[in-house]
């Protein structure tokens, strides 16, 4: 659903601009990743966190986590992952 993809704002001069996000998974973690701003959704440029991911994925995506050290504590998947 593009509704789901899409933010648009509306300027003074009336002209509208939307930026489409493409928010479907898979989700990658990898070390050396960043979690602001990121939807996780590119390979190159993962989230840090193994809990942002799970916080950003939509339900029934799947989580890809690169080989490293992830110290969190208190992770909840709150929804069907794989």
């Amino acid at each position: 659903d593009i509704s789901d993809q899409t933010a648009g704002t509306i300027g003074a001069t009336g002209v509208t601009t939307v930026n489409i996000v493409d928010d479907d998974g898979p989700r990658y973690v990898g070390p050396g990743g960043n979690d602001t701003g990121n939807s996780c959704v590119v390979a190159g440029t993962p989230c840090a966190t193994i809990a942002h991911a799970i916080a950003v994925a939509n339900p029934g995506e799947t989580i890809h986590i690169a080989a490293g050290e992830y110290t969190e504590f208190n992770i909840v998947v709150d929804k069907d992952l794989t």
